[in-house]
């Protein structure tokens, strides 16, 4: 299963996003191993939240305890894989409520170079057709 960045992109605007974060937040799942990318595809064209546990932590705890969007959650999800001390400490410095999408893309930045050497999809016709997720 797979999403264009056009459906991806699509969801993000309804969803309150901004066009910068959309391509950033992009590039970031584009990084991520496949387990994390699938969590955001399927969200997206299913609206199926991962049952996966990471740390102690899962996408709907951070959803429905913690008020974040999805996307957002699938975010901290990856960043427990791969920096676990610094996202719990995240966790407990950041308000229920919050909305991190810019400021945990900043963070997975410096983790993933490769997130900020990638162009932004969409800024030719073959960027356009990339997608997240299997065939």
């Amino acid at each position: 299963m797979k999403v264009t960045f056009s459906e991806y992109k699509e969801y993000m605007q309804g969803d309150g996003y901004a066009e910068r974060e959309i391509t950033r937040i992009f590039r970031a799942f584009k990084a991520m191993d496949g387990q994390s990318r699938s969590w955001l595809v399927w969200w997206i064209v299913a609206r199926r939240l991962p049952k996966d546990e990471i740390e102690g932590i899962t996408a709907r705890y951070l959803i429905e305890e913690r008020g974040f969007k999805p996307v957002n959650a699938f975010i901290i999800m990856d960043w427990l894989k791969t920096e676990p001390e610094t996202a719990k400490y995240f966790l407990l410095k950041t308000e229920t409520d919050a909305n991190i999408g810019e400021k945990a893309v900043r963070e997975l930045e410096k983790l993933m170079p490769a997130v900020q050497t990638q162009s932004a999809p969409g800024s030719s016709e073959q960027e356009a057709d990339e997608s997240l997720g299997d065939s």
